[in-house]
């Protein structure tokens, strides 16, 4: 499955996976987890300077090392390196709140990226992958006509995956893919827990549309998991 999902990875720039396709490869003993992973989202802190159009975002972050039959948790850099800010959401940095230890030791989060890292080293099984992983949502209320993210990753990011896991009360939220040269490739809605988005930002780039109440809605906000994806050689990257 993974060699499939290489393929048209390969062959398209990106894959939109259905939430039904996702369940498939996550497999039901990973799934039990789901529950209680979506609900450590109502726990998120509001953090500045990471939503656009004065509007608000919670965040926790993790930063992982993986590879073949090895996932390792590591300690976030410092939140300056070289003397520039680290900045929303290229890396996690040490001004980042941690998402709980539960949360990204479980089966669940295990799974995601084991299949995300044998999807990606089809063609090197034996390669090391740096992740950046953001707990974020997205907020919009009666005060905020819209709310946007800013830059969603930077050149040096080789891969991306975007899982949805839950949409109240908001419209806008669209994953619009443009190749180069600002041809627009896709428009694409991850409003279903479990819908994902899998991509290759040199190839592809990745732009989210401002969020706003739905009509009948004082507020709103949208739940999601990204994930960043560069290859290193080194275990200190």
């Amino acid at each position: 499955m993974p060699g499939q999902l290489a393929q048209e990875l390969d062959e398209h720039g990106f894959v939109r996976m259905s939430g039904a396709r996702m369940r498939g490869l996550l497999g039901a003993g990973p799934l039990s987890e789901w529950s209680r992973l979506r609900a450590s989202w109502e726990l998120l802190p509001i953090e500045e300077g990471i939503a656009a159009n004065g509007g608000s975002a919670r965040r926790r972050g993790a930063v992982f090392l993986i590879g073949q039959n090895f996932i390792w948790r590591r300690t976030p850099r410092s939140q300056s390196q070289d003397g520039e800010r680290l900045r929303f959401p290229s890396e996690i940095g040490t001004g980042v709140a941690p998402m709980a230890a539960d949360a990204t030791s479980g089966a669940l989060i295990n799974a995601l990226l084991q299949l995300a890292r044998t999807t990606f080293s089809v063609a090197d099984a034996a390669s090391l992958w740096h992740v950046a992983m953001h707990q974020l949502r997205v907020e919009t209320g009666p005060d905020r006509t819209s709310t946007s993210l800013r830059a969603l990753h930077r050149q040096a990011h080789e891969r991306i995956v975007v899982l949805a896991v839950k949409r109240s009360g908001i419209a806008g939220g669209m994953a619009q893919l443009v190749a180069p040269g600002g041809i627009r490739i896709a428009a694409l809605s991850l409003g279903r827990p479990l819908e994902a988005l899998i991509l290759d930002p040199r190839r592809v780039r990745l732009g989210i549309t401002p969020i706003h109440p739905r009509k009948g809605a004082l507020a709103g906000h949208w739940d999601i998991l990204l994930m960043t994806f560069r290859k290193t050689t080194e275990w200190n990257s």
